[in-house]
């Protein structure tokens, strides 16, 4: 199955679909929308999946409605090496086009992790034989603990590979460190990694990930002791990540996030 998204919002979904009906595909379900992080910034579109040759159809669309138009899945890598990443080709009414990842499919942990090119995509991992929904939530994390140590092992690995927010939801990490759940035990600048321990077994996470999440969540100077501790390939990587966090919650809104991660900026430019 494949999809095509248009991102005028003065076109309706009704005459978008007709437009690739007449072009020999077939749409099925119920129309969605995803962000997509491009060359000129986020564009919402709106989704429909079809059934059809939709090779280049795109760049058609785009010229017709003089709006970006999207295209895919698109497959990136080697599906037979079991790690590649599948992306979207956006075409814009000039006829040029780029081609941006969405989602990294990893057979190693038998998961689907949204990239940060992309929201409104939900990923999923396959645990002990159980399909579970990315980002974990509270009822997730009982569950995955309830099927013993394998489970929390291929969680582990998960995290580790992909970093904590793309596995875990905030929600669920905001009510585990509330009940004391989540505990520091080790830093290991050298590696690079910091042991996180808990009543449900423990995992390791990178250390920027974890300065990432404290600053995040409004704990500047805690984050801040850590940072002063790396080095400065760990800290421009830090720097990095925030800037992207930064535009993104600015065009979505999430003014308690931005100001601190705004916070945290202005303590280490002094």
């Amino acid at each position: 199955m494949s999809i095509i998204g248009v991102s005028s919002e003065s076109l309706s979904i009704e005459e978008f679909i007709k437009g690739i009906e007449d072009l020999g595909c077939t749409v099925i379900g119920n129309p969605y929308s995803l962000r997509i992080k491009t060359k000129t910034g986020w564009i919402e579109f709106r989704i429909v999946d079809v059934i059809g040759f939709i090779d280049s159809i795109g760049k058609i669309l785009a010229y017709k409605y003089s709006s970006p138009v999207l295209e895919g899945p698109i497959i990136h890598g080697e599906v037979s090496a079991g790690l590649w990443e599948e992306a979207v080709r956006i075409f814009y009414p000039d006829g040029k086009h780029e081609d941006v990842a969405i989602m990294i499919h990893d057979s190693f942990i038998n998961a689907k992790i949204p990239t940060k090119n992309v929201d409104g995509l939900h990923g999923e991992i396959f645990i002990c034989g159980r399909s579970f929904k990315l980002p974990l939530n509270t009822e997730d994390l009982e569950v995955i603990a309830a099927l013993g140590n394998e489970a929390l092992e291929i969680l582990d690995r998960a995290i580790l590979a992909y970093g904590l927010e793309n596995l875990i939801s905030n929600k669920a990490l905001d009510e585990r460190t509330k009940k004391g759940e989540f505990k520091v035990e080790e830093f290991d600048f050298n590696s690079g990694f910091v042991m996180v321990k808990g009543s449900e077994g423990s995992f390791i996470i990178s250390i920027v990930d974890y300065v990432v999440k404290l600053i995040i969540d409004g704990n500047i100077d805690k984050a801040y002791n850590v940072y002063e501790k790396l080095n400065e390939g760990k800290r421009e990587e830090i720097v990095k990540i925030l800037k992207d966090e930064l535009t993104i919650y600015e065009k979505t809104g999430r003014r308690r996030e931005y100001s601190n991660i705004s916070a945290f900026m202005q303590k280490i430019s002094k």
